[in-house]
């Protein structure tokens, strides 16, 4: 390791896409079907079931919806299942 930390939770290994929108930062790991998006101080790991993502984007007026394109059309990650949120499954 070349002691470099990252902000997702190291076990994904290395994402096969990362960006930037508007102070929320996103990383996708297709392998392991996960997407992790963080927004403020808050990490949180979604569950990509089937979708194979393909781009982002942040809704102009609302900073807090961000959709994903896959295979699918247009996705709201609120349609994606969360695996985790600050390292806690969800309640």
């Amino acid at each position: 390791m070349n002691g470099k930390t990252t902000w997702w939770p190291a076990e994904l290994g290395s994402p096969n896409a990362t960006g930037e929108q508007k102070g929320s930062r996103y990383a996708y790991f297709a392998q392991a079907r996960r997407l992790v998006v963080q927004s403020g101080d808050s990490v949180r790991v979604y569950d990509t079931l089937d979708h194979r993502i393909s781009g982002f984007a942040q809704q102009q007026r609302d900073q807090s919806r961000l959709t994903v394109t896959s295979q699918h059309g247009e996705i709201d990650l609120a349609g994606l299942p969360v695996i985790s949120t600050d390292g806690q499954p969800p309640n």
